[in-house]
Parts: structure tokens; sequence; C-alpha cells
């Protein structure tokens, strides 16, 4: 069994393959500039262009580039993407799957959560893969852990929010000037991004969450 993802997991494709998870690199862009993410651009310098001024935007990775790297195997096959909704990624990996001559042996799991959720998600599967377990077995299992999980995200600071176009420039500066710290949450559906709550301290935003 091959376990799959992409690198909205937080995860590398050199970390994923040392973990035994096939890792594909969405494509990001910055100050007008495309990259693979994690392999024409490391996390530092994401942060250093961001630093300066530069709102990043993510793309899932096409459906040719998904399809080759269903190609590269003809194990049965996991696919963990972000939360359709949150993005685009789990209706261009089923694209992908159906243009396979043989689809049925590729699953694509829609995660329902991003980021670190979604590495915990791959990494559990591989394991478990690990284990002897078998595909259904992994999926159930997977499940699970996806109907009880749910992301909260604290943003850096408020200016962030402001250039990615998420809060007016006056919540911006109100924010920035009381040192407060968003926390932000999915909605019930999963499906969106939703404000859970604002505090003054790292220590009251995690004690939120």
């Amino acid at each position: 069994m091959r376990i799959m993802t992409d690198t909205s997991s937080m995860l590398s494709p050199a970390l994923g393959e040392a973990e035994g998870i096939r890792v594909v690199p969405v494509s990001i862009c910055v100050e007008g500039e495309t990259f693979r993410d994690y392999v024409d651009i490391t996390a530092e310098e994401l942060v250093e262009r961001i630093a300066r001024g530069g709102v990043p935007t993510t793309s899932q990775p096409a459906v040719g580039d998904m399809l080759e790297a269903f190609e590269e195997s003809d194990e049965e096959t996991l696919f963990f993407t972000v939360g359709d909704g949150l993005s685009g990624a789990y209706q261009t990996a089923e694209g992908a799957r159906m243009l396979l001559s043989d689809p049925q042996r590729v699953r694509v799991i829609d995660s329902r959560t991003l980021a670190g959720p979604l590495r915990y998600l791959a990494r559990k599967s591989a394991r478990l893969a690990k284990l002897g377990h078998s595909i259904d077995e992994v999926v159930l299992s997977l499940q699970k852990s996806i109907d009880t999980s749910l992301s909260f995200v604290i943003p850096a600071d408020f200016e962030f929010l402001k250039r990615s176009g998420r809060v007016t420039g006056v919540v911006a500066r109100v924010g920035g000037a009381l040192k407060l710290l968003p926390v932000l949450t999915q909605t019930e559906d999963r499906k969106r991004i939703r404000p859970a709550g604002v505090k003054r301290s790292w220590r009251a935003a995690l004690d939120l969450i």
C-alpha cells in the first residue's frame, strides 16, 4: 500500500520519503514568482519573503502532476488532501484518479482539515500500513480521526491578515496596537475558516484552543 499527500501537510518530499509517504509539492506564488513548495523554495525563504511584505498564495498540484504521481506505482494508494472547500485539492485528485486505467486502486481521502492534522493523518496511515493493516482497515481508522479532529490557527499578527484581505486596515491597526492575537478555527461543515476569539497572549490563545 502506498500513502500519498501533498506539501500542504507541512511535510517536505524528502521528509515524506523517509517516513514512507509520497509527498507531491503544491505551487506557491509570492512576489510575482512561482515555486514548488519545499523543492524550489525553503520554509525559511518563504518566511523571509512574507516578512518583507509578500502575500503568498497556493494552488494544488496540477492534474497532470497528480496523474504522474499516481502512475509511479501500481500499488493500492491512499491520497490525503486538504479538506474539500478549504482547497480544490480533493477535486483535482479525484479528476486525476478517474483518468487512470484502473482508478479503483487509488482512494482519495478528504481530510476535512489542513496543515498539522493532515500531516498526522498521513503519518498515522503510514504507520498502520507498515504494521500490515489492509487498506480498508486504515481507511476505517483514519475516518475516526477525521470525524473527531478540528483545526485551529493563530496568525503571526494582524498585519498579515490585512495583507491577505481577511481583516480591514482599521481592525489590523487596532489589533496590532493592542498586541492582540486572533484565533481562527473551522466552521461546523469544515469548509471555511472562521474567528474563534481574540486574546492578549499566547498562553491565553492556547487556553482558548
